[in-house]
């Protein structure tokens, strides 16, 4: 048992205790249905604590101990449970009330800096569904540490969730859903988004919109590359080229500049440029910014293989684009992105 369903059954067990106390000592009003209250409060505390659920369930809490003191005033007035009932229920309406103003405020704030952020930053797009802000992996924005937790979720629910390894990081509230799980994919495959998109618009909405699953030989291809400052280079500066013509013709030029056959197949691949999975200037940025040799050489270690999202966040009534990689734990096992993300069909790669 984790901590927090420890602690919330200690809650549990403490009301039951009070109530059952009560039933002799009558030092308050509370009987019914104000345990009920009781426990949704504490799951809300334990779980919820940073959703608008925790604060309406206090001020129900506040409301529910109101409805037994009136009660009792007209049924059964009696002092003490009179004035501890008074107590603890203007404690509960007070400090949730305040604690929705400071929110609301809060909120409002953050969306002035972030908007102010954005500004400075002139960042491509305008954070609309059709033109989502491009975010590259080298820009910060006030809301950061929240990108960098989303990723973190994208990742440890295409690498399959708990249901291959447990990270305590992610709890109930963070929502990693795991969609649907292939197995035998040793070459790895891609999924693109069709449609479906996300109906729900709060504060870290995902929306997936490609992933491209590596297997560990195509790695293996651009991990040479990468130790080869050149050939790199070569890419980097040739990339709005390559992305301008066909499939066969971008082979053709990577093959001209000294890119080995099998290493130019594994680059598209990541590119998608044979099945248009991936916007043109998201990949430019990609090409530019990401590539991070400590990542492959993990994935070298451990023969792993590799994984390639472009996905959308919502933060603030704007959405982010980004595109990110991140190593394929489980490989060969598969898992697209929940259908709570989009909706889209995988094609898995050809030997």
């Amino acid at each position: 048992m984790n901590i927090k369903m420890r602690n919330l059954a200690i809650c549990i067990g403490g009301i039951f205790c009070i109530m059952n106390l009560n039933s002799e000592y009558h030092f308050t009003y509370m009987n019914t249905i104000q345990p009920f209250l009781f426990i949704f409060f504490f799951i809300c505390l334990f779980f919820f604590k940073e959703s608008i659920l925790y604060p309406i369930s206090g001020l129900l809490m506040g409301i529910g101990i109101d409805y037994s003191l009136i009660q009792g005033i007209i049924n059964n007035p009696s002092t003490v449970p009179i004035i501890f009932d008074s107590i603890l229920s203007l404690s509960f309406i007070l400090y949730f009330i305040i604690m929705l103003f400071k929110k609301r405020w809060n909120r409002q704030n953050q969306n002035m800096e972030l908007s102010q952020d954005i500004q400075h930053k002139n960042l491509p797009g305008d954070g609309t569904i059709s033109h989502p802000y491009r975010l590259d992996i080298d820009q910060t924005l006030t809301i950061n540490d929240e990108i960098e937790h989303q990723y973190h979720k994208v990742m440890y629910a295409l690498n399959g969730g708990s249901q291959e390894y447990e990270d305590s990081t992610f709890g109930f509230k963070d929502k990693v859903l795991v969609g649907k799980k292939h197995l035998q994919q040793d070459y790895g495959g891609f999924w693109k988004y069709e449609s479906d998109m996300p109906a729900l618009k709060e504060n870290g909405t995902l929306w997936m919109k490609g992933v491209v699953y590596l297997s560990h030989g195509d790695v293996k291809n651009i991990y040479q590359m990468l130790c080869d400052d050149h050939l790199w280079q070569m890419i980097q500066e040739n990339i709005s080229h390559v992305l301008n013509l066909s499939y066969k013709e971008s082979y053709q030029f990577l093959i001209d500049n000294q890119i080995p056959q099998d290493a130019a197949k594994s680059l598209l691949k990541v590119i998608a440029q044979k099945d248009n999975i991936f916007d043109q200037d998201i990949i430019k940025s990609f090409i530019k910014f990401s590539f991070q040799k400590e990542d492959y050489q993990e994935a070298m270690e451990h023969q792993d293989g590799m994984i390639y999202c472009a996905y959308c966040i919502y933060y603030y009534d704007n959405w982010f684009l980004q595109m990110r990689e991140g190593v394929w734990k489980v490989k060969p096992t598969l898992y697209e992105p929940s259908l709570y993300y989009g909706k889209g069909t995988y094609q898995p790669f050809e030997k």
